[in-house]
């Protein structure tokens, strides 16, 4: 049974209300029978529709699960794709307090090419602004 319309934004308020009070909720595909990745692209652009609402300026767009190991990990069929918000964005060496966590679970971004002012940067132990300590 496919999710109806009224579904798809009560699912996108769920979300929305979870976001901003840190409180946990099932997994939308646990509620709705029907949900599936239509579904959820859907939901997430309602969810877009009320964080601009509320105020969110949209930054950029994240491709994500792009690995095999993390769509394991996380129990995704393919990669997913979203909107990045304004006030998800931290200033390097920006401490996050665990407790605003509800799933504690670091995804390490590692780019195989990198570029500083118009040069390719091979070396990821370089430490410039491409290379990080966490991979020397």
């Amino acid at each position: 049974m496919a999710m109806m319309d009224a579904q798809r934004q009560e699912a996108a308020e769920a979300l929305f209300h979870a976001e901003l009070t840190r409180e946990w909720m099932e997994p939308t595909t646990l509620t709705y029978d029907g949900a599936d990745i239509d579904n959820a692209y859907a939901i997430g652009q309602y969810v877009t529709d009320l964080q601009v609402s509320a105020g969110r300026v949209v930054k950029g767009h994240k491709a994500g699960l792009t690995s095999k190991t993390m769509r394991s990990v996380t129990g995704a069929t393919e990669p997913d794709y979203g909107s990045i918000f304004d006030n998800w964005f931290l200033d390097e060496g920006t401490q996050v307090s665990m407790s605003i966590l509800n799933r504690r679970l670091v995804e390490i971004e590692r780019g195989r090419q990198c570029h500083r002012l118009g040069q390719q940067v091979t070396n990821l132990r370089d430490r410039g602004p491409c290379g990080s300590p966490h991979f020397g």
